[in-house]
């Protein structure tokens, strides 16, 4: 009887466990605050599990038309991701990378995400984002002011 209990609470804690478990244990892994620039302009939230990036936002681009950029079930190998989505409803090619906080000294004090996109038509755009910041928000020290989500300190260095 009491293996019975033992074995009921076990299969009962591993079914609470697997949502936190599906986040997993990567330091890349989960809500990355994103900004959309270049021929699309727009910001919301990517988010990367051990091995895939999701995106779904919404974008304008420099007519005015507004829409939807979407990135699903997109592979992530060895930091690096590859890959198509689609933009205003036209197919775009996506490549990038997540990168890891550096544990070392602190510069990226969190995980990034950047990546670079192309459309067939010649538009193309960039995306870059931090890993639970709000966008427009500083997430590292600089010797200058802060640029956004996400910036290096030799970009914010003061002339």
């Amino acid at each position: 009887m009491r293996t019975t209990w033992i074995l009921m609470w076990a299969v009962l804690l591993a079914g609470f466990a697997s949502p936190a478990l599906a986040a997993g244990n990567s330091p890349t892994a989960g809500d990355y605050s994103i900004t959309i620039a270049g021929s699309y302009k727009g910001s919301g939230t990517a988010t990367v599990t051990d091995d895939r990036l999701n995106i779904s936002l919404s974008v304008t681009d420099e007519q005015s038309h507004k829409g939807e950029l979407v990135v699903s079930d997109l592979e992530i190998k060895d930091n690096h991701f590859s890959g198509q989505g689609t933009v205003l409803g036209k197919t775009m090619t996506l490549q990038g990378r997540v990168d890891p906080p550096d544990t070392q000294d602190n510069t990226p004090r969190t995980a990034r995400l950047v990546g670079t996109f192309t459309v067939k038509d010649g538009t193309h755009g960039r995306i870059a984002g931090g890993h639970g910041n709000k966008v427009g928000h500083p997430t590292h020290k600089t010797s200058g002011a802060a640029t956004g989500p996400l910036h290096s300190t030799s970009a914010a260095r003061e002339p």
